[in-house]
């Protein structure tokens, strides 16, 4: 009987985790930046945001602020993306809810503004004090000179990071300025699957549960 309960407890267990694994919710909130409140400019199609804007749905611009993007370039999902540099290098950052001591996964594709020329750009990527540097040396296929719409190139990143707490903030942090900066959009992020080992052992232990229930019927 002992035996019957501890296994009927460890299966729970695994298969609560598993579902968590697989079924749970987004982590990041509007990660492409598809939902605001703002009215571009209908020439160039971007926006200037300054540091404590909320106009971008789940998310908040800090620093020297920055450019919220339409048809400038294209965007690497959807139909908006976020320039980091405004004047000045700025950020953006969204607190979500997280489980103490569970790892996740974060991706966001990333690129640079082309106005300036093909060249270097970087960003901080921030999250519950974790600080991963990202540089890109992209090229355009836009002649330089020729104005927007510019076509850019975008490079998907990926980390995982451990919470430590119920929630976990993610900052991006332009490092360029020039007024042309890092450019982001498509970020993304989750649970880290469990381990195929993990969920082969959850299936056996729930086959000898079930045998021996049925050995005590």
């Amino acid at each position: 009987m002992k035996l019957h309960k501890m296994l009927v407890g460890v299966m729970i267990i695994v298969v609560l985790a598993f579902g968590t694994a697989t079924g749970q919710a987004a982590l990041i909130n509007n990660g492409s930046f598809e939902t605001h409140d703002n009215t571009l400019d209908p020439v160039n199609q971007f926006k200037p945001l300054t540091s404590g804007s909320t106009a971008i749905t789940n998310w908040t611009v800090g620093a020297g602020g920055i450019d919220y993007i339409g048809t400038y370039w294209n965007a690497a999902n959807g139909s908006y993306s976020l320039d980091l540099t405004r004047t000045d290098p700025g950020s953006i950052s969204q607190t979500f809810g997280t489980t103490s001591g569970t790892t996740y996964w974060i991706s966001f594709d990333f690129s640079g503004n082309p106005a300036l020329g093909a060249r270097t750009v970087s960003m901080d990527v921030t999250v519950d004090g974790n600080n991963n540097l990202y540089s890109a040396n992209y090229q355009y296929n836009t002649p330089e000179g020729s104005g927007p719409p510019y076509t850019i190139t975008w490079t998907t990143y990926s980390f995982q990071f451990t919470a430590d707490s119920g929630s976990s903030t993610l900052t991006f942090t332009s490092k360029t300025g020039d007024r042309c900066g890092p450019a982001l959009d498509n970020v993304q992020g989750g649970v880290i699957p469990l381990p195929a080992s993990v969920l082969l052992l959850g299936s056996g232990l729930l086959g000898l549960g079930l045998l021996g229930w049925r050995r005590r019927d």
